[in-house]
């Protein structure tokens, strides 16, 4: 099992979410609070962004999602999803190792990451998990694959 390299460059904004990298893996992380207020959201939105554009790899953006918080899959929650995903540009893939607690917010997000991931399909690669560990070596397999196919 792979360890998990020590955050850094660790940002608290103004909800609560925690943005930050894996070491220098080009992994980040990212942690929201659960607040769903709309200005929470789009903040999120926004820094999600933020992370995406900061990527060494402007074709693969690789994130943790750490989702424990979260209790709900609102449409508002669902509707940033589908704009993050869809603002990509069209030679961009989202790895998303998203990790979650809760077995019924398993179930809800495995049903909406299926529909995200076949709506774009070439955009949006993701796992589910309920271990850091588990998450951060799938992803560093994914840099791995892309990163051989790139050279």
């Amino acid at each position: 099992m792979s360890t998990v390299p020590q955050a850094v460059q660790e940002q608290v904004h103004l909800y609560g979410t925690r943005t930050f990298w894996y070491s220098d893996t080009g992994i980040a992380g990212f942690a929201p609070t659960g607040i769903l207020a709309p200005t929470a959201v789009e903040e999120s939105k926004q820094l999600l962004r933020d992370l995406i554009a900061q990527m060494t790899d402007p074709r693969h953006a690789y994130i943790v999602f750490h989702f424990q918080n979260l209790n709900s899959l609102s449409p508002r929650l669902r509707q940033t999803a589908l704009d993050i995903v869809s603002s990509l540009q069209p030679d961009q893939t989202l790895h998303a190792a998203i990790l979650l607690k809760n077995n019924l917010m398993v179930n809800l997000m495995s049903v909406f990451t299926t529909i995200l991931h076949r709506q774009f399909e070439d955009r949006f690669d993701y796992r589910l998990f309920k271990d850091e560990a588990a998450a951060f070596a799938w992803l560093q397999n994914e840099q791995a694959k892309h990163s051989v196919q790139a050279g």
